[in-house]
Parts: C-alpha cells; sequence; structure tokens
C-alpha cells in the first residue's frame, strides 16, 4: 500500500469491510488546537468522485476500512479550513451551492472552487457545474495587474 496512506486499519483478509472511509487531512489549514478534529471522511465513493484521489485508490487494497491522507500543502496554500469545510459539506451532499452561494459573506467561493480543480473533482457533479458556471480558469488563476 502507497505511503501516501496513514493510520491505515483493516478487516481479516478475505472478509468483507463493513464501511470504507477516507480521511482527508490538511494541517496547514487547521490550528493546533483543532488539529484532532479536522479530518474529512469521505466513503470510497465519494473520495473517487476526486480524479486525484481515484488515482491511488484504485489499488486499494479491498480489506482496508480506514485510512488517512494528508493532502499535499501546495493543493491549498492560502484557503481557509472554513473553505475546505463548505467544500467538503458540498462534496458529501450535506450542503447545497445554493446555500453557500448565499452566504458568501462567510466563504471565499473562489477558493473553495481552486480547491475542488486542484483536487480534480468531477466537474458532473451538480455543485461543480455551478461552480464552473460562476468562475472561469482566469477568474481562479490569472492575477489581476
Amino acid at each position: 500500500m502507497d505511503s501516501i496512506f496513514e493510520n491505515v486499519k483493516t478487516v481479516k483478509e478475505g472478509s468483507t469491510a463493513p464501511a470504507v472511509s477516507i480521511a482527508l487531512k490538511f494541517p496547514y489549514s487547521v490550528n493546533f488546537e483543532h488539529v484532532l478534529n479536522e479530518k474529512f471522511h469521505l466513503s470510497y465513493n465519494e473520495a473517487y468522485n476526486s480524479e486525484f484521489l481515484k488515482h491511488m485508490l484504485e489499488d486499494f487494497p479491498e480489506n482496508v476500512i480506514y485510512c488517512e491522507i494528508t493532502i499535499p500543502k501546495n493543493l491549498y496554500l492560502g484557503i481557509r479550513v472554513k473553505e475546505i469545510q463548505c467544500l467538503y459539506e458540498l462534496w458529501i451532499g450535506r450542503m447545497s451551492i445554493t446555500h453557500a452561494t448565499i452566504h458568501d459573506e462567510l466563504y471565499n467561493l473562489k477558493d473553495i472552487c481552486r480547491l475542488a480543480d486542484a483536487l480534480l473533482i468531477s466537474k458532473e457533479l451538480p455543485f461543480m457545474k455551478k461552480l464552473y458556471e460562476k468562475y472561469t480558469h482566469d477568474d481562479l488563476y490569472v492575477k489581476e495587474s
């Protein structure tokens, strides 16, 4: 198993996993007081909606029921944990993009879109379609002069 996976938990070889959970960690956006609480748990299929994660999961052993992946800091540099939490809630379907846009005084939607883009989250997910309607590549990556 790839060294990117941490804290791996398994069931006995040959057993079927009752559930598979993948926890994403973003240590450069989490302060020390909240480090234990700030893991973003995805099911295997939710994680599979990210091309970034999909390649790591292709050879995922059948007996793994839990693992953690630390996301490289260059993928979320400058992005607050608030935006990571919002993306997570959108990704697992707990929040709608309408809710996030209504509360745009809380969330930097451009950063949410940048992180979703960096993680290569499927553009087929409804919230991703809406984000890409709102922001073009230039909006996200071209600096104003």
